[in-house]
């Protein structure tokens, strides 16, 4: 160790140095409000940094140092600082540990010389890694920093000296290894002596680098599990490749970290030593290798993938190992310049975080969206573009769909939906978005973060960083089946419907249009069609969902002609290209009249391929990656009683009969319990409801026929053979099926399940779906489904549940063939009634083959609860529905008790959730011809009546009451409710009684009394 006293020139070199600190001391409280380059603070930064760079190599022997300094970069530094770095540690002070000098200009004027650890790099564990570096300093070099006059605030008795104020200069505290306060007049008076300190300093420091160097690769953990804990403690979720698995650190210990998969129990072991070897083998290959090389499992794969010494390169198949920040920047270029999109959402985005970093603004990788909001609408309108907070959403969401953007969440149970992020969601959800480490690192080099800001630049606005002349894109519809697309194109125009909402022009607001027009989605439509929408738009008109008719270039601004028919507004379109487009499988176009398309790349592609010369166009990527089947991306509908018009509507043109209301009822149900049991006479579309709704919500239904020899879970769940080999069951395939696509929800369908006993085979299933617990994707799955031990190489069957985009439907029989439930079976199932037929409606609606299916995304069908004690009780819609069930429940239990047949807590809470879900579907509870229908009536219809099975005296006690609650009359005794039952016959039995507290509980409790006085016995199957 070099501890010599320096010698005179070396010595006097350096009190130029420490004269320069005490000036700054001097002036720096005094500075400039706003930063400016010629003040006298920045020219003493930029004089310590050379006066640093060129007397380290004098006074501590070494190529590897290299100095910087800073009193902030964009705005003043809290605490200005000078920093001694050797380059087989870190070359910034964003991370690695080093020398340091911190200029305290506030309360007790003076410098701190010490040994620190990067505050940003170990942020939260400062205090941990600083006593980390002090074990490893050893017993030599800690003597010899003492004797220098370093104070030991690890191990020995002295306080760390505060330097500063706010979150960072605390941080700065805590990280401190070996420090001496040296105040104004020491400063001044005592330069040599200061330059011996700082000489054993250096050289304490160099044996420290040079011990870490020598230490084997499994030896250098620290920085693996510093990373994978702040991920864990932040929540931070992080993409697979191919975008469709999302995993998080869920446990990390001294040794390594447990992946977790969202959408799975099981999950990954990643040691530190496993990473180790893979990355030395990786080198070892030339330092690239096919991502799945690294390990046969994606978790594994994207935890490596996280750490500053790899990354995956635009391609999305190739890791690759960093040996220097040059590699990185190289890549991380080649990444940005993958990103396929038509707006400057996500580069402006990008630039704005890289120059945050630049100027030293941005100190934590923690990319706030509050923070980015202002500087994100300034620059966009630099560019020419006027936007708002939902323009960031959208970049700032799907950014997480890139290799190198990551989000870190409030709560893993409540991800955001990064394929249509608003900004309610993101505050909600959503605490800060984070750079790739290795990306982070490389953007402290000033001369790369240029290289990268050039990079965009040149792609995104090579001559210009004012005018953007990218259009926006646009999809409308010329009327109902594209009526008006001959007159559009004729008339050159475009119009939208809603003439009742008068002229759009006279609105000062969007908010304003919301209370004279349809709804919130058409005050949405009409104002985009009448302010957002601008000349030199390009607009694509379609034919239903499935196909374009053609494009064209918005030329005129917003007409209003009272006397136009059928759209008074309208606006002039120049349309290009006429040719219709059919869409390929699976990218349906969307639903509402008009919506903006700018985000939506995969449409925008196709566009690109079916016109030729649409502007803007040819700016997209769409060669970067292969798009497969499965990662195209469906267009979420957004409004879920919208959507359930539009399902009601499109189930009618397909010729089958169906009320609303029974359509909502089967959808509510199946939002509040994923179990819905489907009964009635043959040929009421039993089977067909639950098909054509998972064909008209691009879900996905699995039909299995149950068969009279499944006396056990065998069929349902599967078996072990005698070769030992697992033979899944054919509910466990289709909730794997569910598991693997998360992007849809899909039905098992058991096709006459009471063939068998249910409860002899369901019985495993029926309780998984009891012991449900919410997901990390949104709504509740339930436990595993596999109770038996299976086989190690069997171990993804053994860990299946029941997906939250999984639900399972029975329909029913009751015959000489069929068995009937047992009330297990009833308490845990939704039981809907399908027998109201008359064969005398008007049943003359056109049938259309032209129908659309529209995309429901599987949080549509999430429940929200699956006890009341989840819910959020303070909610106004909560307390009259709760009231409402509570109070008719404890009146039915008071004929129940009769007959033993009382409901419980379970059946309470269910109905309650079901009158909750109704609510926000409640116009769709009406009849064909417009009558509406009570949801309570219909949940105790479907939660009650079936426990009502026998012929005692119990049984009649118990529906004579029944009888009087629902008819809001007394019957109290036989002869009443045969007046009852007389009244309705002579009405001709209607499926619903007129003025009946429960018009269809009360008719159906007819049909069951008078089948229990015809012949001895009832029950409520027909």
């Amino acid at each position: 160790m070099n501890s010599e006293v320096p010698d005179e020139v070396e010595s006097a070199n350096w009190r130029e140095f420490w004269e320069s600190c005490a000036r700054l001391l001097a002036v720096y409280p005094d500075r400039p409000a706003g930063m400016d380059r010629d003040a006298e603070a920045k020219q003493l930064e930029r004089r310590l940094k050379t006066l640093a760079d060129e007397l380290l190599p004098e006074l501590c022997a070494s190529e590897h140092w290299v100095a910087d300094a800073s009193v902030g970069k964009g705005n003043w530094a809290a605490v200005p600082w000078v920093a001694f770095f050797d380059r087989r540690e870190t070359t910034s002070a964003q991370k690695g540990v080093y020398p340091v000098i911190h200029f305290s200009c506030e309360g007790t004027i003076g410098i701190r010389i010490g040994l620190g650890i990067a505050a940003t790099a170990y942020r939260g564990r400062e205090d941990e890694k600083a006593s980390e570096v002090w074990d490893e300093l050893g017993d030599e070099q800690r003597t010899e920093l003492a004797g220098a006059g370093f104070a030991d605030v690890i191990r020995g008795t002295a306080d760390r000296t505060p330097i500063g104020s706010g979150g960072l200069a605390k941080r700065y505290d805590k990280g401190m290894v070996f420090e001496r306060f040296v105040g104004l007049e020491e400063l001044e008076q005592s330069p040599d002596q200061l330059t011996q300190s700082l000489q054993s300093l250096l050289a304490s420091y160099v044996n420290w680098v040079q011990t870490q160097a020598d230490k084997p690769e499994g030896e250098t953990r620290v920085d693996f599990l510093t990373l994978m804990q702040e991920y864990a403690d932040t929540h931070v979720v992080f993409m697979s490749p191919k975008r469709d698995r999302r995993f998080y650190i869920s446990e990390v210990d001294e040794r390594g970290c447990m992946v977790q998969r969202l959408d799975s129990e099981s999950p990954a072991r990643v040691t530190v030593s496993a990473f180790q070897s893979k990355l030395a083998w990786l080198r070892e290959q030339g330092g690239q290798a096919k991502r799945e090389e690294l390990d046969n499992t994606t978790a594994v794969q994207v935890c490596y993938l996280q750490m500053p010494d790899l990354g995956l390169k635009a391609d999305r198949r190739t890791a690759i190992s960093f040996p220097d920040d040059d590699l990185r920047a190289e890549n991380f270029i080649s990444l940005v310049q993958s990103i396929g999109t038509v707006t400057l959402y996500k580069p402006v985005i990008l630039t704005l975080v890289i120059e945050a970093i630049r100027d030293g603004e941005l100190v934590d990788n923690r990319i706030e969206f509050d923070w980015l909001l202002p500087r994100f609408i300034e620059r966009m309108r630099e560019h020419g573009k006027e936007v708002g907070e939902q323009q960031l959403a959208e970049g700032f969401g799907r950014l997480a769909s890139d290799l190198f953007w990551m989000l870190a969440h409030h709560d893993t149970n409540q991800l955001l939906d990064v394929s249509a992020p608003t900004a309610g969601k993101i505050r909600e959800r959503v605490s800060h978005a984070r750079l790739q480490e290795a990306y982070w690192q490389m953007l402290q080099d000033s001369d790369l973060s240029k290289r990268v800001l050039n990079a965009i630049k040149n792609k995104w606005w090579p001559e210009s960083a004012v005018v953007n002349d990218m259009p926006n894109y646009w999809i409308i519809a010329p009327g109902e089946k594209a009526k008006l697309w001959g007159r559009w194109q004729a008339e050159g125009i475009a119009t939208i419907g809603w003439r009742e909402t008068g002229n759009l022009s006279e609105y000062e607001s969007q908010e304003a249009m919301e209370e004279y027009a349809e709804s919130k989605a058409a005050a949405r439509m009409l104002w985009q069609f009448y302010a957002t929408m601008k000349p030199g738009d390009v607009v694509f008109a379609k034919r239903g969902r499935s196909k374009v008719c053609g494009w064209g270039i918005v030329t005129g601004d917003y007409q209003f002609d009272e006397e136009q028919s059928p759209h008074p507004s309208s606006r002039t379109v120049d349309w290009k290209g006429v040719t219709e487009y059919p869409m390929p499988e699976g990218l349906l176009l969307p639903m509402q009249t008009l919506t903006p398309m700018d985000s939506n790349i995969p449409f925008l592609c196709e566009m690109k391929g079916a016109y030729d010369v649409v502007p803007g166009l040819d700016a997209i990527d769409c060669e970067t990656e292969e798009i497969e089947e499965d990662d195209i991306e469906l267009i979420p509908e957004t409004n879920l009683a919208e959507s359930m018009a539009s399902l009601i509507e499109s189930i009618a043109s397909t010729g089958f009969i169906f009320h609303p209301w029974q359509i909502a009822t089967y959808v509510t149900a199946m939002r509040t319990k994923p179990f819905v049991i489907l009964a009635g006479v043959s040929g009421t579309g039993k089977s067909k409801l639950p098909a054509l709704i998972s064909m008209l919500t691009t879900g996905k239904i699995e039909r299995v026929s149950v068969r009279p020899d499944w006396t056990d879970s065998s069929d349902v769940l599967g078996y072990v053979d005698l070769q030992d080999r697992f033979r899944p069951g054919v509910v466990l395939k289709a909730a794997r099926l569910a598991s693997t696509d998360t992007e849809r929800f899909h039905v098992c369908l058991l096709d006459e399940m009471n063939l068998a006993r249910v409860e002899h085979y369901f019985a495993e299933v029926l309780s998984s779906i009891e012991d449900r617990r919410r997901s990390r994707a949104g709504g509740y799955e339930s436990t595993k489904l596999v109770a038996q031990t299976l086989p190690a190489t069997y171990r993804e069957w053994q860990e299946q549940t029941m997906p939250a985009n999984f639900g399972i439907v029975g329909t029913v029989n009751m015959d000489e063939s069929s068995h009937g439930f047992s009330r297990k079976v009833l308490d845990r199932a939704f039981t809907l009634e399908l027998s109201e037929v008359d064969l005398d409606l008007d049943q003359s609606a056109p049938v259309s083959d032209e129908v659309e299916p529209v995309y429901w995304p599987p949080s549509f069908w999430h429940c929200r609860a699956t006890r009341i004690s989840e819910c959020d009780q303070n909610d106004a819609a909560f307390r009259p529905a709760a009231e409402k069930a509570t109070e008719a429940l404890k009146t039915i239990n008071q004929s129940l008790v009769h007959s033993q047949l009382q409901v419980g807590y379970r059946t309470r809470d269910e109905v309650i959730l079901f009158l909750l879900n109704a609510n926000e579907l409640i116009d769709s509870f009406v009849t064909r011809d417009g009558k509406k229908v009570d949801p309570l009536d219909l949940a105790l219809m479907m939660k009650v009546l079936p426990r009502l099975v026998g012929g005692s005296n119990a049984i009649r006690r118990t529906m004579i009451g029944l009888l009087g609650f629902a008819h809001v009359q007394a019957v109290s005794e036989s002869d009443d409710a045969e007046a009852a039952v007389e009244s309705w016959v002579s009405s001709g039995r209607p499926d619903a009684i007129e003025g009946a507290r429960f018009p269809r509980t009360a008719s159906r409790l007819c049909l069951m009394w008078e089948r229990l006085t015809s012949e001895g016995y009832t029950s409520f199957w027909l």
